[in-house]
């Protein structure tokens, strides 16, 4: 598909050579929303501000019905868990949405695409979502 401003057109290319499949596309006057999955990789969704030159880049996390019944019998570890991930974080804010139930894992990007910065911002996030489920003892138990 083809996407009407270059930057996230270059952004999207590049994500797709790494193995994300643009899954959904909708383009409105201020603002682009593109969703692209991975077979292993966190599914990613790209919300342009177009006016603003700036992409929140975001994804979500299902909780489990036993992983909820954890976070709800025990919500100051793990708000204290949730904190800890945010301090240690290269790029990424870590928060949670008790009615929906889902971790949500948020950033920002300028809407300007150079190869190499790109590398190294999809490698940040990359690692961040890595890093929460290395430090979340708290679902494995």
């Amino acid at each position: 598909m083809i996407i009407a401003n270059s930057a996230l057109q270059s952004m999207v290319d590049h994500l797709e050579f790494l193995g994300y499949q643009e899954a959904e596309y909708i383009d409105e006057e201020k603002k682009t929303l593109i969703l692209v999955k991975h077979k292993i990789k966190n599914n990613l969704v790209f919300e342009a501000k177009l006016d603003a030159e700036i992409a929140y880049v975001y994804s979500i996390l299902s909780l489990t019905k036993d992983n909820i019944k954890k976070v709800m019998n025990d919500k100051e570890r793990f708000f204290s868990l949730l904190n800890h991930v945010n301090v240690k974080s290269n790029i990424s804010t870590f928060s949670f949405n008790e009615e929906s139930e889902w971790i949500s894992i948020s950033t920002w990007k300028e809407l300007h695409y150079n190869k190499e910065h790109f590398s190294n911002f999809i490698n940040l996030l990359e690692t961040d979502h890595q890093n929460f489920l290395e430090m979340s003892d708290f679902f494995s138990k």
